[in-house]
Formats: C-alpha cells, sequence, structure tokens
C-alpha cells in the first residue's frame, strides 16, 4: 500500500513539473512565432534553439525543429534550413508527434525544388519517392482516423491529447485533407521540375489551390500551350500577395507577345501588350509594350493612334524607348506631310540626345525635312 502512494506521489509530482515545463516551452514557441511574423528572424532562431536545447519533450521538439528550419529558410540560411528539415524527419521520436515532419518533408522538397541547394537526378528521385510514400501514409492514417478502426491508434491518439494538455500554439499542425493537398502540389511541381509533364498535369489538375493552378500555368507555357497557361495566370492575379505572380506573368506574357509580333500575330500580340502597359504602368515591360503596339499602329498608318502611345512613352517616367520613340513621332508627322512639325521633333531629339548612337539617322531626317521644305518653299 506504501509503494502504491508513493508511486501516486511521484506521478503527480512529475505530472505538475511536466505540465509547468510544457507552459514554459508554450510562451517561447510562442514568442518565436511572432518574431518571425515580425521578420526578426535572428531572434526566433537563438529562442528557437533554446527551446529545443532546453526540452526534450517531442511535443515541444517537433513543432520547435519545423520553425526553427522555417526561420532559417526566411532568413536567407537555406544549408541549415535544409539539415532542421532533415533532422526533423530522421528523428523517429519526432515523426510519432503530429505531422511536423511532413511538412518538414514538404519545405525540403520545396528548398531543392528552387535550387537553393545543388540537387542531383537521384536525390530528386528519392525526393519523388518519399513524397509519395508520405502521401500513402497520410492517406492511410486519415482512412484510419475517419473509420475509427484502430483501437491503438485511438489509443494513442488520446496519449498524445494528454501530453499536449493546455498546449496551444500560435500556429497549428495542419489537418490531413491539407497535408495531402500540399503534398500532392509539391509532387506535381517536382515533375515539372523534371520535365515529366503528363504525370504533373494528371496531379495538378486534381488540385484547385492557387498554387497547384500556378504549377499548370507554368506547365502549359513550358510545353507550348501558351494560352492556357496566361489565362490561368489572369485568374490567379487576384491571389497574389506577394507579386511573383505578377512579375511571372508579365515576363511570360511578354516573351509570347514578342513572338507573336514577330511572326506577324499581330492580332493576337497587340492585346497582350496594353494588357502589359495597363497592369505593369511606369516600368521598362509596359514601356516596350508601348512601343510595340505604337509601332504597330505606324505601319497600319494609324498615325493618331499611334501618336497618343508615343506621348505615353514619353509622358511616364520610365526612358528606355524614349529615343526611338521620339524618332517615330518624327517619322509619322513626316509620313502626314506635316514637315514644320517633324523638323521640330528630329531638332528636339538632337538637343535632347546629342551622343545618341541614333543622332546620324536624326541628322538625316532634319537635312530631308530642311530640303522638303525649301523645295516646298
Amino acid at each position: 500500500m506504501l509503494i502504491l502512494i508513493l508511486i501516486f506521489i511521484f506521478v503527480g509530482i512529475y505530472g505538475v513539473s511536466y505540465f509547468l515545463k510544457l507552459q514554459q516551452a508554450e510562451q517561447q514557441v510562442n514568442e518565436a512565432i511572432v518574431h518571425i511574423s515580425e521578420n526578426d528572424y535572428k531572434k526566433a532562431i537563438d529562442q528557437l534553439k533554446d527551446v529545443i536545447s532546453a526540452y526534450k519533450y517531442p511535443v515541444v521538439k517537433a513543432p520547435a525543429m519545423f520553425l526553427l528550419g522555417e526561420a532559417f529558410e526566411r532568413n536567407g540560411d537555406y544549408e541549415n534550413a535544409i539539415e532542421t528539415h532533415q533532422n526533423l524527419i530522421a528523428d523517429s521520436s519526432l515523426v510519432q508527434t503530429g505531422n511536423w515532419y511532413v511538412q518538414s518533408v514538404i519545405s525540403l522538397s520545396r528548398l531543392y525544388r528552387q535550387g537553393v541547394s545543388t540537387i542531383t537526378s537521384q536525390k530528386t528521385e528519392l525526393l519523388e519517392e518519399y513524397l509519395s510514400s508520405t502521401i500513402v501514409s497520410i492517406r492511410e492514417k486519415k482512412r484510419v482516423q475517419e473509420r475509427g478502426e484502430s483501437i491503438k491508434d485511438e489509443f494513442l491518439e488520446l496519449l498524445h491529447a494528454l501530453k499536449i494538455l493546455n498546449y496551444t500554439l500560435m500556429v497549428e499542425d495542419i489537418s490531413y485533407d491539407e497535408l495531402l493537398v500540399d503534398l500532392n502540389t509539391e509532387l506535381g511541381l517536382l515533375n515539372i521540375q523534371k520535365k515529366e509533364y503528363e504525370k504533373a498535369e494528371d496531379i495538378l489538375l486534381k488540385l484547385n489551390t492557387p498554387l497547384a493552378r500556378f504549377g499548370l500555368a507554368r506547365l502549359y507555357l513550358e510545353t507550348g500551350k501558351e494560352m492556357k497557361g496566361i489565362k490561368l495566370l489572369e485568374e490567379l492575379l487576384q491571389y497574389d500577395n506577394t507579386g511573383k505572380i505578377k512579375s511571372y506573368y508579365i515576363t511570360s506574357v511578354l516573351h509570347y507577345a514578342e513572338n507573336l509580333y514577330n511572326n506577324k500575330k499581330y492580332s493576337e500580340a497587340i492585346p497582350l501588350f496594353k494588357s502589359i502597359a495597363t497592369l505593369d504602368k511606369n516600368s521598362e515591360h509596359s514601356e516596350l509594350s508601348l512601343f510595340y503596339v505604337a509601332k504597330y499602329y505606324y505601319t497600319e498608318r494609324k498615325y493618331s493612334t499611334s501618336l497618343s502611345y508615343i506621348d505615353l512613352i514619353l509622358s511616364n517616367s520610365v526612358v528606355s524607348k524614349d529615343e526611338e520613340a521620339l524618332l517615330l513621332k518624327g517619322y509619322i508627322y513626316y509620313d502626314r506631310q506635316e514637315f514644320l512639325q517633324a523638323l521640330k521633333v528630329f531638332h528636339n531629339f538632337l538637343k535632347t540626345y546629342p551622343y545618341s548612337e541614333r543622332t546620324k539617322t536624326a541628322y538625316e531626317w532634319k537635312s530631308l525635312c530642311e530640303r522638303t521644305l525649301k523645295y516646298l518653299g
């Protein structure tokens, strides 16, 4: 009887000590999460390292290691980010604690796929296999959870719930459904990287998330289905909080539009150039697009329309196409037989750009205007 009393006292003391430490760990991890949200990655990294060192409990260590990997990545320390995620995945005690390791699998694949570290074809194959096997594992866990097939699993879940009683982090371990979407998306993107487009398309078509649709858009652009890719990107612009989709869209559309223009498919190219000019005002992409449009209307002898686009080029803050646009303005006035206006434009060009490589051309046209005016009296 005395032994039983001593056991209960020990368990009670240990339990109180455990939950007090868990509360301390919760506070420190949540402070690190705040530091990450405020872009103070160094503070977050230092605090998470302290947590991992001080608390050996898997329920603390697993999320802390995942967050440490994320903090390293955001701080641009990709080598330590990769190492941290690898350590989490390799630790069997942490794999049994929630699904933080699955999020590390996704982060690790993304880091390698984005080229922050050298990746061999062998490593790519291993990543694909690991993503695929993790998908199978999570599907099985989800099936067991939905059907309640395993008393052992229910007991383990109850035990885990007791271990983290009143332990609440500001970021949550995500659900099986969310994990499956993220894992499949990453697998699809990895297959694009490997140029296994059919496999990638088959995976990504089943997913309705912005990242999956962005992957599909990239796939279509890489496989000659440019308009399908561009339309997808246009739909995704509303979800673009970072500007990355907009940047990719503009670069892709400009490249495609230039190819169309060079192949004399003007009816397809011009609307795309106009779209870029509207979406990305006061940029070199916009300037170049406006110049293509002005040049097109000039060749079509729609001089007034061409002049309106030239004025847009000359009045904005970008100067990359100003010289060519000003010369084009002179050509238009000359073609409209407004020789005095043309002469003024070429004179203005020589005054504004005395050291331009186009100076010779401007001199020749200025002389032509002067001769024409003299001939006309």
